[in-house]
């Protein structure tokens, strides 16, 4: 990390785990990510979803919902834009989504979730990293959220990565002062708490 400063200046990161030593100040206590294990069997993983999600995705199942690979991603990342703004939070930018994808072509997918008419209910977006991924954006709108859209669309895009050989899923931060109700639903995969390191400032020399 030292290295990395030397060639690039000031640098602020969240390594995986917990590290210390000569250079590093923590700036920001560490915090915790939901990290979903996709080694068992489809149906051990199934199994493990929570009660309350469970029934989300066999009603958005039952809505006869569906699920297709999205070529054209702009109108998700606009979609994320106005979601951040109206729920008062901020993410990565879209310029990064757009590099990786740019960098990765094969690092990147996305899907749509649309009823039995064709109607666009919800879409995310995973980037591919290693044996794992992460859960980069999800939207769903609210005809989405009524009908389950959004458990949908992750169960489904789980179960890809599996088969793709994805030995885990990280959907991300799970601080609960900040969004209760996204801690649930990502714990409600049966994803489990993993602790990251504390963010730090990181001195060149």
């Amino acid at each position: 990390m030292r290295r990395l400063a030397r060639r690039v200046g000031v640098v602020i990161a969240t390594p995986e785990r917990a590290v210390g030593g000569f250079g590093l100040i923590p700036l920001i206590s560490p915090r915790h990510h939901a990290i979903w294990s996709l080694s068992p069997a489809e149906q051990d993983l199934r199994a493990g979803l929570a009660g309350k999600w469970r029934n989300r995705l066999v009603a958005a199942e039952r809505a006869g919902l569906r699920q297709r690979v999205e070529r054209k991603i702009d109108w998700i990342l606009r979609a994320d834009l106005a979601q951040q703004a109206a729920r008062g939070y901020r993410a990565l930018p879209a310029s990064f989504t757009q590099a990786w994808a740019k960098c990765a072509p094969d690092g990147l997918r996305a899907w749509r979730v649309e009823d039995r008419d064709g109607q666009r209910l919800a879409g995310l977006v995973v980037l591919r990293h290693g044996a794992g991924a992460s859960y980069h954006i999800g939207w769903s709108g609210a005809q989405g959220r009524r009908v389950g859209a959004h458990n949908f669309g992750l169960w489904h895009a789980a179960l890809w990565l599996r088969r793709k050989g994805g030995a885990c899923f990280d959907l991300g931060d799970i601080n609960s002062e900040d969004g209760a109700g996204r801690m649930h639903f990502k714990l409600g995969t049966g994803a489990q708490p993993h602790p990251l390191g504390a963010t730090a400032w990181v001195v060149p020399n």
